[in-house]
């Protein structure tokens, strides 16, 4: 083996080598926030009610079920319209990705 094999084989090296040059650790991290600045906590999300948690749970239990027993069509049903219409592209139309499920 040449030595331009060996060099191709161990370019991952330089590839890491070269990320390391680039961005050498935390040295272009965020400054740590003045003296004196108020202190800013990210929201905290409000517990769902029991009813609705509940209905949730069984909603996705169902769908589960209807899929686990090859029913694909209740899940296409109820997709998100967005993950629907790609999905649907990517397999030629709607009437395609119907037909393929």
């Amino acid at each position: 083996m040449g030595l331009l094999e060996t060099i191709m084989q161990a370019r991952w090296i330089f590839a890491i080598l070269a990320s390391f040059i680039v961005n050498p650790g935390t040295a272009g991290a965020q400054a740590a926030a003045p003296a004196g600045a108020p202190e800013i906590a990210p929201p905290q999300a409000a517990a769902a009610p029991a009813d609705v948690v509940a209905s949730a749970v069984a909603a996705v239990r169902d769908l589960g079920e209807q899929v686990a027993l090859g029913r694909f069509q209740v899940a296409v049903d109820r997709m998100n319209p967005m993950w629907k219409e790609r999905a649907a592209r990517r397999a030629g139309g709607i009437e395609s990705l119907e037909r393929q499920l």
